[in-house]
């Protein structure tokens, strides 16, 4: 044990792990503050030893726990294990406890699957699990996508057995409303937002006293067309595409999901490229540019619908937020309907702490899942 260990509710140690394709990211926060953050990177010859996600697990455990003793890190220090997941079930938002019924309801593949990039979200908490038991470590994930918290008019549409669906950035969504709020000396829980997020994908979700009750599922191609996504297409044009004989399911699927937008354009999807163009004085630049804002602030005047017109802010994040001719483009619309304020920049680890950080200091209540 260190026995430097300063135990404070106030600033809590905190591990963070996150699976990606051929790397896990490994953080340590004390409170806020970030001790380190290293990427654990896997050759081509460990990828191929450890095909199954059973596997990837071991292979992930034994390189955490040497990465952490190389950074003189014990686990008897850290306080919070924190990290991604999404439940089959629609679950509500908040930090879960890893435990076994959580584990049980997360353990719903074969782990002797092949472990691919589809499988990182779904490989991390039960990674987390596994490093919590083994160590006795309080182990938390957060909600990242799958929240339902729609109300039932946002759901139906007009053709019976087809409903919408609540699949979003919940996480982003909810850490930039509670971070406004506390900025504010506001309850997130007691006020409406508007929350934008603007990048490669864009949702735009109406926060109704803490409740996302209405939002866009981008993965469904609703809302703006963003620098790869299609957004809101005309039907009947899509309908001719499906039964025109030139494309198949998963062809048609990829466009609209990764070769929309800028990319169905100019073959690119770098927003930074647009605006140096826009800035060039490029005309179909320009224009793909003022049809994007438009149709951001069509969405966020849907959610104030959503709202009854009772908004309290809109707050505009992502990495596309950082334009200052996007946020003064979507201001210059939407401000009749509240104040616009801009979040932008924080990554997914950041947002993951700040939830973890809430429960861990009293402040929120962690959610015990019960199937």
């Amino acid at each position: 044990m260190n026995p430097s260990r300063k135990n404070s509710k106030i600033y809590p140690k905190i591990l963070v792990v996150n699976v990606k394709l051929n790397s896990t990211v490994v953080c340590v926060y004390e409170g806020e503050e970030n001790i380190f953050a290293d990427t654990i990177w896997y050759s081509n010859q460990e990828m191929r030893n450890y095909i199954t996600i059973e596997d990837q697990i071991s292979l992930r455990i034994e390189s955490v726990e040497q990465l952490l003793k190389n950074k003189r890190v014990y686990f008897d220090e850290i306080e919070g294990l924190v990290c991604r997941g999404f439940i089959v079930d629609k679950a509500c938002s908040g930090t879960y406890v890893i435990d076994g019924n959580l584990y049980v309801a997360l353990n719903y593949e074969d782990l002797t699957q092949r472990f691919n990039e589809s499988k990182c979200l779904f490989t991390e908490p039960l990674l987390a699990y596994e490093l919590c038991k083994k160590h006795n470590v309080s182990g938390y994930m957060v909600t990242t996508v799958n929240i339902d918290e729609m109300i039932s008019q946002a759901k139906i549409t007009g053709m019976k057995g087809i409903e919408r669906d609540s699949f979003f950035n919940a996480l982003t969504q909810k850490t930039v409303a509670k971070r406004f709020c506390k900025h504010h000396n506001k309850k997130y829980e007691k006020t409406n937002l508007i929350v934008a997020y603007l990048g490669n994908r864009m949702t735009i979700a109406a926060h109704k006293m803490g409740r996302v009750i209405e939002v866009n599922n981008t993965s469904e191609g609703e809302g703006p067309f963003s620098p790869e996504r299609t957004g809101n297409l005309p039907m009947r044009e899509l309908v001719k595409m499906c039964f025109s004989g030139n494309y198949i399911y998963e062809e048609l699927k990829e466009i609209v999901q990764s070769r929309g937008g800028c990319t169905a354009y100019f073959g690119y999807k770098d927003f930074k490229v647009l605006m140096e163009n826009v800035q060039k004085g490029d005309e179909m630049s320009k224009v793909v540019f003022d049809a994007m804002a438009y149709n951001i602030c069509k969405e966020i005047a849907k959610c104030a619908i959503a709202l009854e017109g009772q908004v309290y802010s809109i707050i505009l994040t992502g990495r596309i937020a950082h334009s200052k001719i996007m946020v003064e483009n979507i201001r210059n619309r939407v401000s009749s309907l509240a104040g616009v304020h801009v979040y932008a920049g924080k990554e997914e680890i950041t947002n993951l702490v700040e939830e973890v950080l809430q429960v861990l200091r009293g402040e929120e209540k962690e959610i015990i899942y019960k199937g």
